[in-house]
């Protein structure tokens, strides 16, 4: 984390990482990141990521995508419908969750 990264490419050649922290970067494509079959942690708070399209990871069982570019609820819990054993999801701090009603308490 915190070291200004643009691209995340070469993680695709990764299968069998199982945790990545990109937090505080410039990040604005996370798919490379979607070929890491074996993820099971993903960290990628403020950042410029603003959709999750494309993810189908079965093991990622925590993702942090807190203060990001995520404008569109819907396609996030599209993109979100896919991770089978999700049990931790930060998303707070995106446009998204701006509207007091998205909010939880």
């Amino acid at each position: 984390s915190h070291n200004l990264l643009s691209d995340i490419g070469p993680l695709a050649s990764l299968p069998a990482l199982q945790e990545l922290n990109v937090n505080h970067n410039r990040i604005t494509d996370l798919s490379p990141a979607f070929r890491c079959e074996a993820l099971e942690v993903m960290l990628a708070s403020s950042n410029c990521v603003s959709s999750v399209t494309g993810v189908e990871l079965n093991s990622l069982h925590q993702l942090s995508l807190f203060a990001n570019h995520i404008a569109d609820l819907d396609a996030l819990i599209l993109g979100l419908s896919s991770l089978p054993n999700l049990r931790s999801l930060d998303v707070g701090g995106n446009p998204c969750m701006d509207e007091p009603s998205r909010r939880y308490g």
